[in-house]
């Protein structure tokens, strides 16, 4: 097997010492994190035998891990992120519609109001924020005028269903949160 760093691998030759081995080890390859990780998410390997590994992108700090013929994010927390919300939808009463992922889960809170028609897309979630699932999520929660249904499809896109003719009144994403893909 070839080393990579083209110095002298460890022989090993000494008696068993896990401290004093891991250390010789050490030396020799230095700062290890730098076999675990990669640039970006497009740096990422997409071939090979991959299953179970696991390896950090460096510009965003999050875990990546080989599932199913490709990478999911495992680890890492993205902050709170407010999304561009679309034509008929506004903030509700200060509270700003946000999501975040956190290790492997994304979550949604802040209330909207929307004067567009009912199942019009509020905001669309990017890519590493999405599911994977066939169809839509379905999620009950509440606005002034009584009960929502929210739906987050595969694609990201996050919809208000509601009665004919109500105002989708402060319609709160609190309490929404899924596995991400």
């Amino acid at each position: 097997m070839a080393d990579v760093t083209g110095g002298t691998p460890p022989t090993g030759a000494s008696e068993f010492n896990p401290p004093a081995d891991i250390k010789e080890v050490y030396d020799h390859f230095g700062d290890l994190g730098r076999f675990y990780s990669v640039a970006n998410v497009a740096a990422l390997p997409s071939t090979g035998n991959w299953v179970g590994r696991r390896l950090t992108v460096a510009d965003t700090g999050y875990e990546y891990r080989w599932v199913s013929g490709g990478w999911t994010i495992t680890a890492g927390d993205s902050g709170w992120i407010t999304p561009t919300l679309n034509a008929g939808w506004t903030t509700y009463a200060g509270e700003v519609p946000r999501y975040k992922f956190l290790n492997g889960v994304v979550f949604l809170v802040g209330r909207a109001t929307g004067t567009a028609a009912a199942g019009t897309t509020v905001f669309s979630l990017p890519a590493g924020f999405r599911h994977t699932y066939g169809s839509d999520l379905v999620f009950q929660g509440h606005s002034d005028n009584g009960t929502a249904l929210i739906t987050v499809g595969p694609t990201g896109v996050v919809h208000v269903l509601s009665r004919p003719g109500d105002i989708r009144q402060g319609v709160s994403f609190s309490g929404v949160r899924f596995p991400a893909s």
